[in-house]
């Protein structure tokens, strides 16, 4: 299945007290958890992690599966749900769940990094995915 995510915008945080860089995005997705598959939306990125937004969220522990759209190139993200519920985002709260991300195949790391490093510029506060 091809998932075609749309023009997104990503924006750099304000301090963040995480090893590494976390970035706001809306980026639609497919959540595998088992043989379950459902729509998501991922709202924070990361190297390491991303804060999800799914209908129901998994529980704390269980292993999960992402599948997203970057720059025309599918990404599979495999990870372990760490905590579940609502969170503050921001200035809004939001009922999501956070996911470590675990056994990242090269090419996925590298997408991510790319996709990451795309906001280099301090004076463009909003960039697309899909350069």
């Amino acid at each position: 299945m091809d998932f075609e995510a749309p023009d997104i915008h990503m924006k750099k945080r304000g301090t963040e007290k995480r090893a590494l860089e976390r970035r706001g995005v809306e980026l639609p997705c497919r959540l595998r958890q088992g043989s379950e598959l459902r729509d998501a939306k991922i709202l924070d990125l990361s190297l390491g992690g991303a804060f999800v937004q799914a209908d129901p969220n998994p529980p704390a522990g269980a292993e999960i599966e992402l599948t997203c759209s970057l720059h025309g190139h599918e990404l599979k993200l495999q990870g372990v749900v760490r905590h579940s519920g609502w969170f503050l985002m921001g200035f809004r709260n939001a009922n999501g769940f956070g996911v470590e991300f675990s056994d990242l195949s090269m090419a996925s790391q590298q997408q991510l990094q790319a996709a990451l490093q795309l906001n280099s510029k301090p004076a463009d506060p909003k960039f697309s995915l899909e350069h």
